[in-house]
């Protein structure tokens, strides 16, 4: 069996190589993965009547600054209508039709939803609506009267 001298030479290109790992480790220890950024824009109700309320809310992770907007039926846009990583507002839209909510974090990651708001009282057109509402809501409460006792 023939044995080769272990020389200070080949102990130097060992101890290299060990720290040359223990850098290389280190190094994509420091190297930090980007983690994943995630966006929820959540409503306690996806319709409500004209006038009531409900409440909208936000959670975000892995992102820095976040803007909620607000579009309304007539195409107004409320821009920055709230900001924060994270936030629940109450809302009592008057406006009846389709509201949409959208949260823009880091000017790129977006989440959208989307609220109807309906009429208190839609009448049909034969109910006895006038110029003055008073006189078609007193024919329908007559009718309901009529059907309770009948």
């Amino acid at each position: 069996m023939c044995f080769r001298p272990y020389t200070a030479m080949r102990q130097r290109v060992i101890s290299g190589i060990g720290v040359l790992a223990i850098v290389i480790l280190a190094s994509g220890a420091l190297v930090r993965p980007l983690s994943a950024q995630t966006l929820a824009l959540m409503q306690d109700r996806t319709q409500t009547l004209s006038g009531f309320s409900y409440n909208l809310a936000w959670e975000t992770s892995g992102v820095g600054s976040c803007a909620v907007s607000h579009t309304k039926p007539d195409g107004t846009v409320v821009a920055n209508w709230a900001s924060g990583t994270s936030g629940r507002r109450t809302v009592t839209p008057l406006q009846r039709g389709t509201h949409d909510w959208v949260i823009t974090c880091d000017g790129s990651f977006t989440a959208e939803i989307q609220h109807v708001v309906k009429p208190v009282i839609s009448l049909a057109p034969n109910s006895g609506f006038t110029g003055n509402p008073l006189p078609g809501i007193a024919a329908i409460l007559g009718q309901l009267a009529a059907r309770q006792t009948g």
